[in-house]
């Protein structure tokens, strides 16, 4: 899991992503960046601290692992059952 800092114009919004391909739909269909696959490649494999700007938008790595307490068919991810 990826979550990762998207800026617009000011305005912070941070998205989770389980895999490099739902990070890849996010950014064909949901931001007005140049796309590429090299950018989305790009972005998934930024270290934290590091940043990518393309047009009005930057990409920066909030955090490389699993949000904590995720709920997923009535249990918690990680919870023996």
């Amino acid at each position: 899991m990826l979550r990762i800092n998207i800026k617009y114009k000011n305005k912070l919004r941070t998205v989770s992503f389980e895999d490099i391909e739902e990070l890849n739909q996010y950014l064909f269909y949901k931001c007005a960046c140049d796309y590429s696959h090299d950018l989305v490649k790009n972005i998934w494999n930024l270290n934290l601290g590091k940043s990518i700007s393309v047009g009005d938008y930057r990409f920066s790595i909030q955090s490389k692992r699993r949000t904590g307490d995720k709920i997923v068919n009535n249990y918690l991810i990680g919870e023996q059952l």
